[in-house]
C-alpha cells in the first residue's frame, strides 16, 4: 500500500512538472522582453524544472524496482503459504485418520472389557458353585472322618474283646488242662469210679464245646469289624482323592479369574494411556 502511494505521488510530480515546463516556456515564447533578468529567472526555473523531473523519473524507477520485488516476494510468500496449508491439510487428515483408529480401538477395548467382565461374573458364579460342593465335600468327609473314627473305636474295642475272650479261653484252657489232670489223677486215684470219669468227661466237653463257640463268635465279630473298616477307609480315600479333585479344579478357576483379572487391568490402563 505504501508502495502505490510513492508511485501515486512521483506521477503527480511527474505531471506538474510538465505542466510548469509547458507554462513557462509559452510565457517565454509569447513575452519575450529585453528585461534580462527575468530571463534568467525563467531559464532557472526551467532548469530546476528540469532537475526535478529527473528526480522524479529517478524516484519512479526505484519504485518499480521495488513493486517488482514486491510482486516477487508476493509469489514467494504465496507459494510457503500454499506450502503451510498443504501440509496443515495433510496434517489435519493424518489426526482425523489417527482419531478414527482411536475410536475404532476404543470401541474394540470397550468390547472387550464387556466380554471380560461377562467372563469375570461367569467365573465368580462358577467359583461360588465350586466353593458350595466343596463345603459339602468338606462336610461329607468329616461325616466319614467320624464315621471312620467310629469304626477305628469300635475295631480298637474289638481287638480288646478278643484279648479278653483270648485270655478266657487261656483260663478255659488252664482249666481244662487243670482238670486233665485233675481227671488223670482221679483216674490213678479212682480207676473203679466209671460215674465219675463220665462226670468229667461230660464236664470237659460242655467246656470244650462253649471254648469252640465263643471262639467262633469273636472270630466272626472280629471279621465283621475289620471289613467295615477296610470299607470305611476305602470310602475315605475315594472322598479324598475326590475333595483333592475339586481343589485342583478351584485353584484353576481362581487363576483363570485372576488372569482375567489381570487383562482387564491391563485394557483398563491402554484406554486411560491413550
Amino acid at each position: 500500500m505504501g508502495k502505490r502511494k510513492t508511485i501515486s505521488n512521483l506521477v503527480q510530480i511527474l505531471i506538474m512538472t510538465l505542466a510548469l515546463s509547458g507554462f513557462y516556456s509559452v510565457s517565454y515564447a509569447q513575452s519575450v522582453a529585453p528585461d534580462a533578468d527575468t530571463a534568467v529567472d525563467v531559464q532557472s526555473d526551467v532548469e530546476s524544472l528540469k532537475a526535478n523531473l529527473d528526480d522524479a523519473e529517478g524516484g519512479f524507477a526505484n519504485s518499480g524496482k521495488e513493486l517488482a520485488q514486491a510482486r516477487t516476494d508476493l509469489v514467494i510468500k504465496t507459494e510457503e503459504n500454499r506450502a503451510t496449508v498443504s501440509k496443515l491439510n495433510s496434517e489435519i487428515k493424518n489426526l482425523n485418520a489417527q482419531q478414527l483408529r482411536n475410536t475404532n480401538e476404543t470401541a474394540r477395548l470397550t468390547a472387550n472389557i464387556v466380554k471380560l467382565s461377562n467372563e469375570i461374573k461367569k467365573t465368580e458364579s462358577y467359583h461360588a458353585q465350586v466353593q458350595a460342593k466343596a463345603e459339602i465335600v468338606k462336610a461329607k468327609l468329616t461325616d466319614t472322618k467320624a464315621s471312620y473314627d467310629q469304626s477305628m473305636a469300635n475295631r480298637q474295642k474289638a481287638v480288646a474283646d478278643l484279648k479278653v475272650a483270648q485270655a478266657e479261653m487261656q483260663k478255659t484252657s488252664n482249666a481244662l488242662k487243670s482238670k486233665q489232670r485233675d481227671l488223670k489223677l482221679a483216674l490213678s486215684k479212682e480207676s473203679s469210679s466209671a460215674i465219675a470219669l463220665k462226670k468229667a468227661e461230660v464236664s470237659l466237653k460242655m467246656m470244650q464245646a462253649k471254648a469252640s463257640v465263643e471262639s467262633k463268635k469273636i472270630d466272626q465279630q472280629i471279621k465283621t469289624v475289620l471289613a467295615k473298616a477296610e470299607q470305611n477307609e476305602r470310602k475315605s480315600r475315594i472322598a479324598s482323592e475326590k475333595r483333592a479333585q475339586q481343589e485342583a479344579l478351584l485353584k484353576q478357576k481362581r487363576q483363570k479369574l485372576s488372569d482375567a483379572k489381570l487383562r482387564l487391568k491391563k485394557s483398563t490402563q491402554r484406554i486411560g494411556s491413550n
